[in-house]
């Protein structure tokens, strides 16, 4: 199983934008892009990130998902809004993947 966390850097003065857009957004994934995963957000310290872990079986399956995803109208329509909104900081955008030691 592999854990992949995306940590996205909110614009400054967007958080209650970003959060309400984050909530939408994770709904379309879950019911329309089938993602296994969550949006998550920080509840004390820096408030200003939020962080969507997903889980995939390999990476393997997480780069056919990826592939799946860049062809997917729901999948770029909520991407589209987010940059149209300025809700985020492109250039900060991170991936980390994790792979857990039980099986």
């Amino acid at each position: 199983m592999i854990t992949v966390v995306r940590t996205t850097p909110i614009m400054q003065g967007k958080t209650g934008e970003a959060m309400e857009w984050a909530e939408k957004a994770e709904k379309t994934l879950n019911t329309k892009c089938s993602w296994k995963g969550q949006v998550l957000f920080n509840i004390s310290g820096h408030l200003d990130k939020i962080y969507w872990v997903g889980t995939h079986d390999s990476l393997a399956a997480y780069e056919t998902w990826r592939e799946k995803m860049d062809t997917n109208d729901d999948y770029n329509g909520i991407l589209q809004d987010a940059t149209a909104r300025g809700l985020f900081v492109g250039s900060g955008i991170t991936d980390h993947f994790y792979k857990g030691f039980s099986k």
